[in-house]
């Protein structure tokens, strides 16, 4: 008798907890409590299947966006898109030292993995050593001026400069503006840069000057 194949969706909706806590869970992963880890003997069960993968694929971060950040919408379409194409998808978690020393996560095992997907992933060097590693590899976001180091990577980035620049114009003519401050370290990554520089566009092109002091 052929054996069922069980997804991690099975595993997530029999315990009613989301497919991202399963993973890191099954990856001894931090950020999941005892009580989840001990909610269920299945965790200790490895999936047995005998159709193909056509693929693992790592999604790495250093800090897991929470529900307000844009990444955790994009993880679910992720999680859903590659399931349905027979891969799957595993969470490894970059520790302070892990980025420090620019080494992998302990628990992954590169030969195993097809593709790397990266989000709150900014530290410089940490993103030269992934694209070093001959595997495809995708950044949701990155560090500012990644583009300018022709790295072998992929960068998925929503627009942002032109976006903030029509609507610091609008703002600054609408209620006669002469002065304009910008909250935010542009300097952390891609899209907080890309937003500075619309910031910029939009005081020049109203005839004002960027006050540092009120930056």
């Amino acid at each position: 008798m052929e054996k069922k194949r069980v997804l991690v969706q099975d595993i997530a909706d029999s315990l009613n907890l989301s497919r991202t806590t399963v993973s890191k869970v099954l990856n001894g992963n931090a950020g999941v409590s005892a009580k989840t880890r001990d909610k269920s003997p299945i965790f200790s069960v490895k999936q047995e299947s005998s159709d193909p993968i056509n693929g693992n694929i790592a999604l790495l971060y250093h800090k897991f966006p929470d529900k307000q950040h844009s990444g955790s919408s994009v993880l679910t379409v992720v999680e859903k898109n590659i399931s349905r194409q027979g891969y799957t998808l595993s969470l490894y978690s970059i520790s302070d030292q892990d980025l420090l020393q620019c080494r992998l996560p302990g628990t992954l095992q590169l030969n195993f993995v097809d593709a790397i997907f990266c989000i709150e992933v900014f530290d410089k060097k940490y993103c030269q050593m992934l694209s070093e590693l001959n595997k495809p590899t995708l950044f949701l976001d990155s560090y500012p001026n990644i583009s300018e180091d022709h790295l072998s990577v992929d960068l998925l980035i929503s627009e942002s400069k032109n976006t903030l620049a029509a609507m610091v114009r609008s703002l600054i003519r609408q209620y006669h503006l002469k002065s304009v401050g910008f909250v935010g370290a542009f300097t952390h990554c891609c899209s907080f840069h890309e937003r500075w520089l619309g910031f910029c566009m939009a005081l020049y092109a109203c005839g004002l000057t960027v006050d540092s002091s009120l930056c």
